[in-house]
């Protein structure tokens, strides 16, 4: 609740409110002790409860406690009153330079005695580590004697001053997520060029925003134009400041100043903030030319536009507003992208981002519930009664969005509609890319993309979901992640086939189906319709990313050769203006086997092999050898076996069908068992570790466990898996017909035997929906549920006194397994682990018990699928 006037907290008085923003509220108080003015700053109501910010208003009080500096704004103190928080600043008697220059640009010596004080404060922040990442005239007081005051640190990160690190903990955002990694932080116009792009930020970043504050003391403008966040972005990162507007009687010396400050590459640019109050301490006290280097020869840019069209524009995807040619993108915009953030998490399937059909807005879930962001205001919003929510997609007017939660698909506006109930849903969930479209009839249609669904539809005032267009018998299986063309109405899907290892993009109109595009040994997805007359789609093998094909709306037919327009991008969603976004890695990122210590959470290296997409490992008895699947493009998954004492590695054939899998597991120590696709169907296959033999074919089924002899898997079609067993391959006898174990109308998936081949976990319910069961083996005479809210991928530890599962969300658990006299299940607890071991993949436990053995994903910045791109008139890199 706002603070009214003559409330108390602690010893200070609330004399009257100063004005609140993102960040907080200010208010003028009295400090009845001392009988000084003081400001009092407290979150806004709306945000009291978001840990982020308050994680953000403790920092300010930190930092600014170790600031004691004439030019900085102090603290006074701390005090809370059970629910709020309240920090007791120095109270500031002025006004901002914001208000200042929107009376026009100050004269050059005022410039000169401000920037000098700005310069000073900023030095003392820099010597103490603390980089401010938000400056701008909104943030800097002037007194009656034009004193300056810096404020506002709440976006300030306490780091390595030099900028030695290019930790995503310095990285800056526009959005809430203020510690993702690879975002943009503060505000757009004083954005240096790396913070705009969404790289790491040091203190090179606060000069550059210095260097913007002088500008616009000396001119009244801005050096980079813009009337949108876009439009300012785009000028930061390719137009030069316009010197022009300064004044002309400006003295050499303070010109190369702001040249040096204002270089796009920040190896070019001033390299301290102390070199510029010394700079303008001679430039204050004497005519003299200030003695500087000379500022380096501008790049020409354009010229080396050649190679920057294979590279990076490879990894720019974006479309111009309002073009007039289905052909050809708008010649007075270049391609521009930038990235944001939703999560210091990796995405999730399930957390895919959706660009609404107006280009405003960008949905995706977060922390488990459905979030919006406007692309030109800083804040992503929460919607309220969303949590666990899925898979959304937009209404065509981009005021609402529909999405699962629990066994049932809901509907949502994104300005105070509540959530409302549409239909039930009985599909599975865990599936490779589902989603939905909202057709203009206000008909909703989906893809469960599992178990050889096609695509289904419900109408917006509820009822049943009835088939809306089947799969090919014996030929097609899943459809993934429909779209609509621009009529409303055209649908645009992929689709796996069975046998024949190929993916086919097709399109239903007017009643009447058509492939567009099918190339065999891939794994096709997400295709969405360009307005400048291409599908964009995402390419999961050869050369994986996202591609374009030309298209004619008229014919619904490809009129050209595939190309690659983003490497590593994946699963895009455009809108009707052309703005596009996309995941910044596609899910083929490299990869390497790391230890977690269980007891310190720190990370080792296992092996410095890299690997794309690698999945499922599994320790040998003996602890040396690893078994995992990795994916090969052009030709699918294939397991390698990984001997950890050598640090070197073998590779099976792969499998252009097996879109999951292979789960592998080991049978001894010479033998490795896991899941390939023969003939249409999922087949246990047994080969020796060394490769020394062939494949040997085993049975049918997937997902296989073995332990004490016996082999444990699981077996079935569409959404009902069962659980079956016999003898394991290397028990040295027949190892007979499979007999069924588990069976239900449920599915029983994910089978793990205990060490000593007692106790069975696994994995029971709709697949998206599954809870981790314990029963004795092989009779069930005793039956526990071990996860609480969702469990899968259950794991042993090697002396059966601990399983470890994962959550929905993607955490990691442990549960204690006592034995005696009965079974008995400790509470889930889980395991610390930083977010680039991603638990999804699969893991093992080490034979001491001690580590779990875990994939670690690789990009530049040791992550990936943390952030989202951002991009428009993508052609336009193209167009020659």
């Amino acid at each position: 609740m706002p603070l009214e006037a003559g409330a108390r907290i602690g010893p200070y008085e609330v004399v009257c409110a100063l004005g609140h923003g993102g960040m907080g509220e200010v208010y003028r108080g009295r400090d009845t002790r001392l009988g000084r003015d003081v400001a009092i700053k407290t979150l806004p109501a709306l945000f009291a409860q978001d840990p982020e910010r308050n994680a953000r208003f403790g920092r300010e009080a930190q930092l600014l406690a170790a600031l004691n500096h004439p030019h900085i704004g102090g603290i006074y103190g701390v005090e809370e009153d059970g629910t709020s928080t309240f920090l007791i600043l120095e109270f500031i008697d002025g006004v901002s330079l914001a208000d200042r220059l929107a009376h026009g640009p100050l004269a050059i010596d005022e410039t000169v005695a401000i920037a000098r004080q700005i310069a000073d404060a900023l030095e003392a922040a820099h010597e103490k580590g603390i980089i401010h990442r938000d400056l701008k005239p909104g943030n800097i007081m002037l007194t009656a004697d034009n004193q300056a005051k810096v404020l506002d640190f709440g976006l300030a990160r306490a780091g390595d001053a030099a900028g030695s690190s290019a930790s995503a903990m310095n990285s800056p955002t526009l959005t809430a997520a203020a510690t993702a990694a690879g975002v943009i932080l503060g505000t757009a116009a004083y954005m240096a060029p790396e913070q705009a792009r969404g790289k790491a930020v040091d203190k090179r970043g606060d000069i550059w925003a210095f260097g913007v504050v002088v500008f616009e003391m000396l001119t009244g403008a801005r050096p980079f134009g813009g009337e949108t966040i876009s439009e300012t972005i785009a000028a930061i990162i390719k137009d030069p400041p316009a010197w022009n507007l300064l004044p002309d009687d400006l003295s050499p010396p303070l010109r190369v100043l702001l040249e040096r400050t204002l270089q796009k590459d920040p190896r070019q640019r001033l390299r301290d903030i102390g070199e510029a109050r010394l700079a303008l301490d001679q430039i204050a006290t004497s005519p003299a030319p200030v003695a500087m280097l000379p500022p380096p020869a501008p790049k020409r840019v354009w010229r080396e536009a050649v190679p920057w069209a294979v590279a990076v524009v490879s990894i720019v995807a974006a479309i111009a507003m309002g073009l007039r040619s289905t052909n050809m993108a708008s010649p007075g915009l270049p391609p521009l992208t930038y990235t944001i953030s939703t999560s210091p998490e990796p995405l999730d399937r399930a957390a895919l981002p959706a660009i609404s059909p107006d280009g405003r807005h960008l949905a995706f879930v977060r922390n488990g519930a459905l979030w919006v962001r406007a692309l030109d205001q800083l804040e992503a919003r929460q919607l309220t009664g969303t949590d666990g929510a899925q898979h959304p997609f937009w209404s065509p007017d981009s005021r609402q969005l529909a999405y699962l939660q629990a066994n049932a698909v809901w509907r949502v506006g994104i300005e105070g509609v509540p959530p409302v109930r549409v239909a039930g849903y009985r599909f599975p969930k865990a599936a490779r890319t589902p989603g939905g479209v909202w057709l203009a009839d206000d008909t909703l249609v989906f893809a469960p993309a599992a178990g050889g669904t096609g695509l289904f539809s419900v109408s917006l005032a509820g009822g049943e979901f009835s088939t809306f267009l089947a799969p090919k018998s014996n030929v097609e299986t899943d459809f993934h992640r429909p779209s609509l063309l621009p009529d409303g109405r055209s649908l645009m899907f992929a689709v796996d086939h069975v046998s024949d290892g190929a993916d086919t993009i097709g399109v239903l109109a007017n009643g009447t189906r058509k492939n567009v595009l099918t190339i065999k040994g891939e794994l096709l997805d997400s295709p969405v319709y360009s307005p400048t007359g291409h599908i964009l789609f995402h390419r999961e093998n050869a050369s994986p990313g996202i591609w374009a094909v030309p298209f004619d709306l008229s014919t619904l037919e490809a009129t050209g050769t595939p190309f690659l327009v983003a490497a590593q991008g994946s699963y895009p969603s455009i809108a009707n203006t052309g703005n596009l976004v996309y995941c910044e890695n596609s899910v083929t990122g490299l990869a390497t086997l790391s230890w977690l210590d269980l007891e310190s959470a720190q990370v080792t290296s296992a092996t410095t092999g890299r690997f794309p997409s690698l999945v499922y490992p599994r320790l040998s008895p003996n602890g040396r050898y690893v078994a995992a699947g990795i994916h090969v493009p052009a030709e699918g998954l294939a397991v390698i076996v990984v001997d950890l004492q050598r640090d070197t590695h073998i590779r099976f054939p792969a499998d252009v069908r097996t879109a999951a899998g292979p789960w592998p597991v080991w049978a001894g120590d010479r033998m490795v068992v896991y899941t390939r696709s023969l003939n249409g169907t999922q087949q246990l296959i047994g080969r020796p570790a060394d490769g020394s033999a062939g494949e040997v074919v085993l049975t049918r089924g997937m997902q296989p466990t073995i332990a004490a002899g016996r082999l444990v898997f699981a077996r079935g079609a569409n959404r009902n898996f069962d659980l079956f067993h016999m003898a394991s391959p290397h028990a040295g006898a027949d190892p007979g017909t499979p007999q069924g174990l588990e069976q239900s109308p449920a599915s029983e998936v994910g089978p793990a035997l205990s060490p000593d081949g007692t106790l069975l976990a696994y994995s029971l319910g709709n697949q998206g929906d599954t809870e981790v069961i314990l029963r004795t083996y092989p009779a069930a005479t005793g039956r526990w549920q071990v996860s609480s809210g969702g469990g899968a991928t259950a794991v042993w530890s090697p002396r059966g006194d601990a399983l470890y599962y994962r959550t929905v969300s993607g955490a990691l658990m442990r549960v204690d397994v006592g034995r005696t006299p009965t079974v008995t299940l400790g509470t889930p607890r889980e395991v610390r682990r930083p977010s680039r071991l991603i638990a999804r993949v699969g893991y093992d436990v080490s034979p001491d018990g001690k580590r779990l053995l875990m994939v670690e994903e690789i990009t530049g910045d040791a992550q990936r699928g943390t952030s989202v791109t951002v991009a428009q008139n993508w052609f336009a890199a193209f167009r020659k």
